[in-house]
């Protein structure tokens, strides 16, 4: 996808989905689409300008193409999909057009979603009264408010943004715990 400007109030603004794109792509999108119809033109440049603007706040692979002096993250040198093929140093991957679409639509659904992600949570216990809540794992956070637009562009983030997955490990315990179930990585004992 070509980076787009968009015009709203007489001012331009970068977008890494047209407008065009998007009516196209949440045209088809049972979550968004009915919301999305409803809008402006302006509306919609509204929501792809803070879509473009959130997911420039990630963390990705490789560097600016244009350097210092580019504006926003995207294109970007040194960027390979998982099969070793390279990245356009010119356009914005298909993904993250896409992604820009996804995040659009949420926005626009509910303001929220423009906001940073979520964090998780290391909170183990949970007490009121004589009601209880042990977490077993941690939650683990995500940087996006929309999952599926996260999930779109993950193979290009720097691995230090993505934390996808936790071992079986019990805290606290004053002896080495077991698990009736294996986890992803053949394990079914804790850490003492």
């Amino acid at each position: 996808m070509s980076i787009s400007t968009l015009t709203i109030g007489g001012q331009d603004y970068i977008s890494y989905a047209s407008l065009a794109e998007a009516n196209i792509y949440l045209a088809v999108d049972p979550v968004r689409m009915a919301t999305w119809g409803g809008l402006t033109d302006d509306q919609k440049n509204s929501y792809l300008v803070a879509a473009t603007r959130r997911l420039d706040l990630l963390t990705w692979q490789g560097a600016k193409t244009g350097g210092a002096s580019q504006a926003n993250k995207w294109p970007r040198t040194g960027v390979q999909y998982p099969d070793g093929t390279g990245v356009s140093t010119t356009e914005v991957p298909l993904e993250v057009g896409n992604a820009t679409c996804v995040m659009a639509g949420s926005i626009a659904m509910d303001s929220d979603n423009a906001e940073a992600g979520s964090t998780g949570t290391n909170t183990k216990r949970v007490k009121a009264g004589s009601v209880e809540v042990l977490f077993f794992r941690p939650a683990a956070g995500v940087p996006l408010q929309d999952q599926t637009a996260y999930d779109m562009v993950l193979l290009f983030l720097e691995a230090s943004t993505v934390n996808t997955s936790t071992g079986s490990v019990a805290y606290g315990t004053d002896g080495t715990s077991s698990f009736d179930d294996i986890d992803g990585w053949g394990l079914d004992r804790g850490f003492p």
